[in-house]
């Protein structure tokens, strides 16, 4: 039975041919197939559900951007449009056209309460960054208490002053090692 087909498709021709491509859930073979007569078996591919991450608590408490004063005058145009038969693409389009025609005083209404949005994100935001404050490692903290600054006058010198404490953090023995991440 695969006699034929060794004859008509060699391994090499095989590997380099067979060419699968994925299109949503299913997989179509290449025309080499329907050549050496072989009818595709492939069947649609059954791909593991992907689970969806939860959000930790962290990343729940976060306040989210502000919006920008083009997006407020949109979603309150569009609330003004209600439920019409417009799909959203077209509805975007005409509240865009409307927004390149007003007038400036109506763009300060809108950039004004950007502003007072932006300024309640940046309390929100400076709160929750003192609720979690980032993680530093045990060689963050050794490299920000050792790295000099007053080496470093200049962007060149950068690297040089970093292989110096990188250097120090080496010498370090895992014990005291151990100590800086537990500072």
């Amino acid at each position: 039975m695969f006699n034929h087909l060794s004859k008509k498709i060699t391994p090499r021709i095989l590997k380099s041919s067979i060419a699968l491509t994925t299109s949503r859930s299913f997989i179509t073979a290449s025309p080499v197939f329907e050549e050496a007569g072989l009818s595709s078996s492939i069947q649609p591919v059954k791909g593991k559900k992907r689970s969806k991450k939860r959000k930790s608590q962290k990343d729940l408490e976060k306040p989210k951007r502000p919006m920008s004063a083009f997006s407020l005058y949109y979603k309150e145009r569009r609330a003004e449009l209600g439920k019409t038969d417009t799909p959203p693409t077209d509805a975007m389009k005409q509240i865009a056209e409307k927004w390149r025609e007003e007038s400036s005083d109506v763009k300060e209404k809108y950039n004004a309460l950007k502003e007072e949005a932006k300024a309640e994100y940046d309390r929100k935001m400076a709160e929750w960054k003192a609720k979690y404050p980032p993680k530093l490692s045990g060689y963050n903290k050794f490299v920000k208490v050792n790295f000099n600054r007053a080496n470093v006058t200049s962007a060149s010198q950068l690297p040089t002053e970093s292989k110096r404490v990188a250097a120090l953090w080496r010498q370090l023995t895992p014990e005291e090692k151990k100590q800086w991440n537990t500072k």
